[in-house]
């Protein structure tokens, strides 16, 4: 009998043991015990930050202030995107960063969400490359007339060098004439590496590319994640002790030269100067730089470079690059 209590009494020590092990909640752990916060925002109809940027960035911002507010809890976050009429890639991409951002996924929080009902926007979510980022239901669609949103950390020359390839293939130009095309794509990813630790962004640092051909034109949308160029700039004395617009550090950056660039070395900085000159020669119709509170818009008016600068209220984290470059004149470019 004393062996068989002895028998009995054994697997109950075990199952001590086994109880000791359960988790105990602590202080920093409260996240797990509290109510989840829920919040949906509603995008603008005009979901464009080429057309309507002051509208999207201050939804963005919204967005953003919710997280901090409640940083630490888990949260649930909802984007409608129901009533959306218009959508363009740049306002998407920037979107995606933010889905993607791996410190709101630390941060548990889980989005869901809706696309746009009008057929004309949700088919720009569903062809730009949205939903392969996230987890949906809907079907992805290919648009061979697009390159679907590309992203990385590190500078990608093969993938710079395939889009010019793609470019050769959709008009039959040389790859000479598609020269300068690789180089400024390099270089924006150059830029994204070199400012990937600067403050002034709360997003993780990376870069988004995404290209379209029209009828007439290729329109590219770049998207760094990584410090604003007012932030990154190398300022002169007056500029540092008298302060200077966004939109002017911008302006002043298009003109490049080894000053402007932080690095401090001479083959930097030649992104932007290399379109501004495309502009000039025509190669180019037209760029929007939105960087900050800035937003500067480059085109050729009777055969003169315009740079129309508006300083703007709300705040849009990193740099966004929109371009066009026309099809026509680059058939023929010596670059």
């Amino acid at each position: 009998m004393r062996k068989a209590e002895r028998r009995y009494h054994k697997p109950c020590t075990s199952r001590k043991k086994e109880a000791i092990k359960i988790k105990k909640y602590k202080k920093t752990d409260r996240c797990h015990l509290q109510k989840i916060k829920e919040k949906s925002f509603s995008l603008p109809e005009d979901f464009s930050l080429l057309s309507n940027p002051e509208d999207v960035k201050s939804t963005f911002h919204c967005i953003r202030e919710f997280m901090i507010a409640n940083r630490g809890l888990r949260m649930k976050i909802k984007i409608d995107a129901r009533n959306i009429k218009n959508a363009t890639a740049d306002a998407v991409m920037y979107l995606l960063a933010m889905l993607r951002d791996k410190r709101n996924q630390n941060e548990g929080i889980r989005w869901s969400g809706d696309l746009p009902l009008v057929d004309g926007a949700r088919r720009v979510f569903m062809e730009s490359g949205f939903l392969s980022y996230v987890n949906s239901l809907n079907n992805i669609i290919k648009n061979a007339d697009k390159v679907a949103i590309k992203n990385g950390k590190e500078v990608k020359s093969d993938l710079a060098k395939a889009i010019c390839d793609w470019v050769i293939d959709k008009i039959g130009c040389t790859r000479n004439e598609t020269k300068f095309l690789q180089k400024t794509i390099v270089e924006l990813m150059e830029n994204t590496k070199a400012h990937a630790y600067t403050d002034d962004t709360d997003l993780l640092k990376d870069w988004y590319l995404f290209v379209e051909k029209r009828s007439s034109k290729f329109e590219f949308v770049f998207l760094d994640t990584g410090g604003s160029i007012p932030s990154t700039i190398k300022k002169r004395f007056g500029e540092k002790v008298f302060g200077a617009r966004q939109v002017d550090l911008i302006e002043s950056a298009l003109e490049g030269g080894e000053f402007r660039s932080t690095t401090k070395l001479k083959h930097r900085n030649k992104g932007l100067p290399n379109i501004k000159q495309k502009i000039e020669y025509g190669h180019i119709k037209s760029m929007v730089i939105l960087s900050n509170r800035a937003k500067c818009e480059l085109y050729k008016e009777n055969n003169n470079l315009v740079i129309k600068k508006d300083e703007q209220k709300n705040k849009l984290y990193g740099t966004l690059y929109y371009w066009e470059v026309d099809t026509v004149k680059l058939k023929g470019e010596a670059c």
